[in-house]
């Protein structure tokens, strides 16, 4: 069975294959990608990524997946909604000649190259969902958010192939595509995370791990810790975010008078990520809307308590395994209470007492999880008229 992912290009894998002049057209760490290798017995799997301002094109094999870079202009593709982007991967599509092509995005152009060069054997994969996030994202790059809303949009109307990697994802989803065979294949966790010793002993210490956005409730978390957390804890922050939003985020941290008792990490790579999350008791993550967050299927199979708010993705994986607090939705005095109980009751010092949702997870979020929902699914659109 050959496969064609139109995927991101993760940025842990650009530093050694792009030129260093375009490497700030990869900053997403895209683990769902990798954290999928290498595939199963009988997947000759292809994965290309546009490559924008690059001078020619890039092949290389790695985790047993052929990858390559289709290069694509730097500037202006979005303003013209990718319309023409596919006609950079007809070459590269006519000579590997797949049996389905797997898109993962809807936002940008991944999913808009698949539907032309395959139409009918096209599986589109929501990556989170820019149309519902609207209302939640703040008013920072709204014009690039409307752009890939209507992009999102326009190309879930018209997919018939549909996966989702939450029941939240799909239902939003399917709103928009309501002509597609919807599905849900769980998206696996790192294998660095699934192999890492959970064991530790602990600190006083809240980690957030995402993007440092509004939507993803930095500031929330930073409050709810200033009220909640007793002076002996830390707040560790992991992320990267724009320059105006991050430096509210500072001001507001300073104006808690957090002090020392906060640390802003950056973005991390896995090693560094574990070494906070075998480190850190509680996950704070009070996301106001996700399909599902990368960071927090981590950082629950590394036996972090998570305090989220009730809504979306979390509270799905919360639920799922009995693991972890959740506040009333978008209620910041909840929020503080739950994080001041989660702290008092210690329930990650519980994990073998708990029916182990660490193991659990770690099972749930593996790749051979993904490849056994994956295949059938391929075979059905291969099948398919």
């Amino acid at each position: 069975m050959k496969i064609l992912w139109i995927s991101p290009l993760p940025s842990n894998l650009a530093a050694g294959c792009v030129e260093s002049r375009l490497l700030r057209f990869f900053k997403h760490p895209a683990p769902w990608i990798t954290s999928h290798l290498p595939p199963v017995k009988n997947i000759d799997l292809h994965i290309a990524s546009a490559y924008p301002g690059g001078s020619k094109n890039v092949e290389f094999e790695l985790s047993g997946a052929k990858w390559h870079l289709v290069p694509v202009p730097a500037s202006g593709r979005a303003l013209k909604f990718f319309a023409q982007d596919f006609k950079y991967f007809e070459c590269l599509f006519k000579k590997i000649s797949p049996d389905v092509v797997h898109s993962w995005g809807t936002e940008d152009s991944n999913s808009i190259v698949a539907q032309k060069l395959l139409p009918k054997k096209t599986l589109i994969g929501i990556q989170g969902l820019s149309h519902q996030y609207l209302s939640v994202s703040g008013i920072n790059g709204i014009l690039r958010r409307l752009i890939c809303s209507i992009t999102e949009v326009r190309t879930l109307s018209k997919s018939r192939f549909i996966v989702a990697e939450s029941n939240y994802s799909l239902k939003c989803a399917s709103k928009l595509a309501n002509k597609a065979s919807g599905h849900i294949v769980q998206h696996p966790v790192r294998p660095e995370i699934l192999s890492a010793d959970f064991s530790s002993d602990r600190l006083n210490r809240a980690l957030f791990a995402g993007n440092l956005t509004p939507r993803k409730g930095i500031l929330e978390a930073l409050t709810a810790f200033a009220v909640a957390a007793p002076k002996n804890w830390s707040l560790h922050v992991a992320g990267e975010g724009e320059y105006k939003f991050v430096s509210k985020m500072k001001h507001l941290a300073e104006k808690l008078g957090l002090g020392d008792r906060i640390k802003f990490l950056g973005s991390l790579d896995t090693g560094a990520l574990i070494k906070e999350m075998q480190l850190a008791s509680i996950f704070l993550l009070p996301t106001k809307m996700d399909t599902g967050p990368t960071a927090l299927k981590e950082a629950i199979c590394m036996g972090l308590w998570p305090v989220c708010f009730n809504n979306s993705g979390p509270s799905e994986y919360i639920q799922k395994f009995n693991w972890g607090s959740l506040a009333q939705n978008l209620n910041q005095e909840d929020l503080n209470r739950k994080l001041k109980t989660a702290i008092e009751d210690k329930h990650w010092t519980q994990i073998a007492h708990n029916n182990n949702p660490v193991l659990k997870a770690r099972s749930f979020f593996s790749a051979d999880s993904a490849w056994n929902s994956l295949i059938p699914i391929y075979r059905m659109i291969i099948n398919s008229k």
